[in-house]
């Protein structure tokens, strides 16, 4: 974890600093941790909605996954040094309403798998255009290593295994998943594909389509759309719980 970008306004409902919501963002395979703030109107979509919004900056293949590279423990930065580093420096956790992350195309994959994985730390996951399918490639992967010999790894960065085992869990102890992708992408039918998963095992999720293809003009258009819906999640209710 190279850079960490992040921006603050105050939450109305939150007295205290460490009770501000935090929404942490994760960006795709040809971007950076500027990506979202530089590609789309963020300011004016986002800033409407008081919290801490925190840009990671990851390797560009590195799919926020500690994978067979050993030297690569993207996943460990994002949980054992970003997390912690915020809550440290910004004095923000989940007192109010507990953390979102969200990202696009690798970052929607890294949101929704990191918060299936720890729920406990993320309660709210948003992808858009996420490349859910890329455990399943059957050719062999830098990150993921070969279908055969490195399958464990692979099915512990599984979507739709994680999903299953979350199911083993309390639904408190389950994250609130969204997601969209828009109808030119080539990812849209891995994003129906999950859909369909979870709806066969009886996770509820958000899922939706508009039309767009796998570039920020659509990210920016669904980003004004899925705000609205992940605050009215993440707005603490009465005694402080979501």
């Amino acid at each position: 974890m190279q850079k960490v970008g992040w921006c603050f306004a105050k939450n109305p409902f939150c007295e205290r600093q460490n009770d501000y919501p935090v929404v942490l963002f994760l960006h795709g395979m040809k971007s950076d941790f500027t990506g979202w703030w530089s590609n789309t109107k963020f300011a004016a979509a986002a800033m409407q909605y008081p919290a801490l919004y925190v840009f990671a900056n990851s390797e560009p293949h590195g799919w926020y996954t500690d994978g067979i590279n050993s030297g690569l423990k993207c996943e460990q930065d994002i949980v054992d040094d970003l997390v912690p580093w915020v809550r440290t420096n910004i004095a923000a956790d989940q007192a109010c309403s507990g953390w979102a992350i969200a990202g696009q195309s690798m970052g929607g994959y890294g949101a929704i798998k990191l918060a299936l994985k720890y729920p406990e730390l993320f309660r709210h996951a948003l992808a858009f255009s996420g490349a859910f399918n890329v455990t399943r490639n059957p050719e062999p992967h830098p990150v993921f290593g070969d279908p055969v010999n490195d399958r464990a790894l692979r099915r512990a960065n599984d979507l739709y295994s994680l999903a299953e085992e979350a199911l083993c869990r309390f639904p408190t102890d389950r994250p609130q998943i969204s997601f969209n992708c828009g109808t030119e992408d080539p990812f849209l039918e891995a994003s129906r594909a999950f859909h369909q998963h979870l709806q066969f095992i009886g996770y509820g999720h958000t899922y939706w389509e508009e039309k767009g293809q796998h570039t920020w003009p659509y990210w920016n258009r669904a980003l004004k759309r899925a705000l609205p819906r992940l605050f009215a999640q993440m707005s603490p209710k009465p005694g402080g719980l979501v």
